[in-house]
């Protein structure tokens, strides 16, 4: 397992995204990488009609997974079972709740089969380039070393013991 991000080092880049002119579109992506526990490619597959905010529960059912041929593009996408195959619903706490409240403020009347993490231009995220273009550019304006993955983010969670807390 990764190492994972120290809370400081986790305070520092949810700052850094914030407070950035350029990438501040992807902060409440980052919030739930941190809170949620999430794979980054179940997060960016994530639907509105899996969230329960009034039930206080969320449901993992798919992820979107780069193609055949390792594009990353919205188009080369495919909608794929989750890595371990199992559908899971997950109990939310009042802070996760609240961070998807937040997103769902940015979407007024959403569809169901809408995203919850949108890019800027309102595709699924390209996860290839969220790493190599917004959280590198993050990770050293908040002069984060060595390097960790958005991945990483996940064992903030489970280090926390799936707490809930933000």
């Amino acid at each position: 397992m990764r190492e994972a991000f120290t809370d400081e080092e986790r305070d520092c880049i949810l700052s850094s995204l914030r407070f950035s002119h350029y990438y501040r579109h992807y902060h409440g992506f980052v919030l739930a990488l941190f809170f949620l526990g999430f794979r980054p490619s179940e997060l960016i597959k994530l639907q509105w009609k899996h969230v329960d905010l009034e039930g206080r529960n969320i449901i993992v059912a798919e992820s979107l997974r780069r193609g055949p041929d390792g594009k990353t593009a919205s188009y080369a996408r495919q909608n794929r079972a989750t890595k371990t195959g199992d559908i899971r619903t997950l109990p939310l706490g009042a802070d996760q709740v609240q961070i998807l409240a937040r997103q769902r403020e940015q979407y007024p009347d959403p569809k169901p089969d809408a995203l919850v993490f949108r890019s800027p231009r309102g595709q699924a995220t390209d996860d290839h380039n969220f790493c190599n273009r917004t959280w590198r550019a993050i990770l050293d304006a908040a002069h984060i070393e060595p390097y960790r993955p958005p991945y990483t983010a996940r064992h903030n969670f489970l280090r926390h013991g799936q707490s809930g807390t933000a």
